[in-house]
């Protein structure tokens, strides 16, 4: 079997692909800020397609290091989204791609108020997060220990509550998405090595996520942050 490879461009999916063609989508924004940065491959992928400048954030200092050895190109930062250091209205848009589901429960609202405070009035939002169907939960295996999916009007409840308008938002993803995620957990983290057929898995995936087909693995969700509250 072939050695599981953590380099940011062999772990690319229809799922990353997806959510850089939705924040290309907005309006031009200067300033992007990519909330949970992860491995950087928003920022990889961005490269040569986006002429925003990027900052991006996470809370492990090992996390934003790897980041910045995928994705130089960006600005970095260690830091919690509860406390943002960046300045009042410092962003045109921002990125949150599978975060808020691991946001401390019932702290998502005070997560996104902070994102909300570093984005000017108008600037668009871009959110992604597990899906509330039924299928999609049972066979996500972190889901029995607490990874949490979302409905479409809880999400869209909880972003209003934060100071966000949702302007649209989409459900992709099937079973073949089901089925990598589940090879995914079983090859690296038990066998150390790539996932079988992992081509044909992915090309079906980018079937699930880049048509218009509805699915029920993820939403993305694209909102607007509106006027700061008074005082």
């Amino acid at each position: 079997m072939k050695p599981y490879s953590s380099d940011v461009a062999e772990r690319l999916t229809a799922r990353h692909e997806l959510s850089v063609r939705l924040a290309s989508s907005q309006a031009f924004a200067p300033r992007i800020l990519d909330v949970g940065c992860a491995s950087g491959w928003f920022e990889y992928l961005c490269a040569g397609r986006l002429d925003s400048e990027i900052a991006a954030i996470d809370v492990e200092p090992s996390i934003v290091a790897e980041a910045q050895r995928n994705a130089p190109h960006a600005q970095y930062a260690v830091g919690s989204v509860f406390a943002l250091p960046f300045a009042d209205e410092s962003f045109d848009g921002a990125v949150m791609f599978e975060v808020i589901e691991h946001v401390p429960a019932r702290c998502e609202v005070g997560a996104l108020k902070e994102v909300r405070r570093v984005l000017k009035p108008g600037a668009w939002l871009v959110l992604s997060t597990p899906y509330a169907h039924p299928a999609s939960m049972l066979l996500d295996p972190a889901w029995f220990f607490g990874h949490r999916h979302y409905s479409r009007d809880r999400i869209v409840s909880i972003l209003a509550d934060a100071g966000f308008r949702t302007v649209d938002s989409i459900v992709r993803g099937g079973l073949w998405e089901l089925a990598g995620n589940i090879g995914l957990y079983t090859f690296k983290w038990l066998l150390r090595s790539e996932p079988p057929l992992k081509s044909v898995v992915e090309r079906h995936r980018r079937d699930e996520f880049l048509s218009e087909r509805a699915g029920i693995c993820n939403i993305f969700v694209q909102a607007v942050a509106g006027q700061p509250a008074a005082g």
